[in-house]
């Protein structure tokens, strides 16, 4: 079930990173550099940020099957790290 969830999920960035991407418009030239405005600049930044997760999710669900000794090690470094980042923003939160 949960691969069911990560290929919908794959399929679902892959649509939103490719109507993204046809609705940039082609770098204009000046003087040997590219000029883009702002929303173009963070609309590519959205687009290298889809690629990651897409990247991720692929590994993820590959890691499984290739070795799951490495993952299940790396599941319990995920684990402890969030254990850390919740216990460090629950301080954060006592103090305000």
């Amino acid at each position: 079930m949960a691969q069911k969830i990560m290929n919908k999920m794959k399929h679902i960035l892959h649509m939103v990173l490719h109507t993204i991407t046809q609705m940039l418009q082609p770098p204009l030239p000046s003087q040997g550099s590219v000029l883009r405005n702002r929303k173009e600049l963070l609309t590519l930044t959205v687009v290298c940020m889809m690629q990651a997760i897409l990247q991720d999710m692929q590994l993820l669900s590959e890691a499984p099957e290739d070795n799951i000794e490495v993952f299940t090690h790396d599941q319990q470094n995920f684990g402890t790290q969030q254990v850390r980042a919740r216990f460090v923003c629950d301080l954060g939160n006592a103090g305000g």
